[in-house]
């Protein structure tokens, strides 16, 4: 079970978790630019 607490497992999840939030802000921006203009 060690094995799942290294440094490598917190920069993982890290950067899962900072590229979902980035990608739904990224889907929030366009669904938002593409409305506008009608």
């Amino acid at each position: 079970m060690s094995d799942f607490i290294s440094g490598f497992w917190s920069h993982y999840v890290t950067f899962i978790s900072l590229a979902s939030i980035a990608a739904c802000a990224l889907l929030l921006w366009i669904t938002n630019r593409a409305r506008a203009p009608i």
